[in-house]
């Protein structure tokens, strides 16, 4: 009986580069197969202001390179009152709601996550955590 776990990709490749330095570094005083690897779980590598066209595209980017990535989005676009959005490779004029909901769905196997905010100010740190 084979059982399987979800990893995603993100934890596939840390599970990956640990176990590959605990074979790699002689007189590791933990071999390979007992090494955990958790990486933090509130750090991200990109917070993306807006889940729009243009801020679902850039969190598929990054999520697809095995970046943790938040998007924080109001939930109020501008364009809701547009009957389509165009300029879009495979979804020209679908509906502005649609293409939202296409897009979180389409950046779920990659775990991104949204946070229903507003953002009024931002400045450079070198790390963000919800918790403040």
């Amino acid at each position: 009986m084979t059982t399987t776990t979800d990893v995603s990709r993100r934890d596939a490749f840390a599970l990956i580069a640990g176990a590959a330095t605990g074979l790699l570094a002689p007189g590791s005083e933990t071999p390979a197969e007992e090494k955990t690897i958790s990486p933090a779980k509130f750090d991200y590598d990109a917070v993306i202001v807006g889940g729009g066209p243009s801020g679902l595209s850039a969190a598929l980017v990054l999520g697809r390179s095995c970046r943790k990535v938040l998007v924080c989005d109001e939930g109020k676009p501008r364009n809701h009152a547009s009957p389509a959005v165009h300029s879009d490779f495979s979804r020209d004029g679908i509906k502005p709601a649609e293409l939202f909901t296409v897009g979180r769905e389409q950046l779920e196997p990659y775990g991104v996550e949204f946070r229903d905010a507003r953002v009024t100010d931002a400045k450079k740190v070198e790390s963000v955590r919800p918790e403040g």
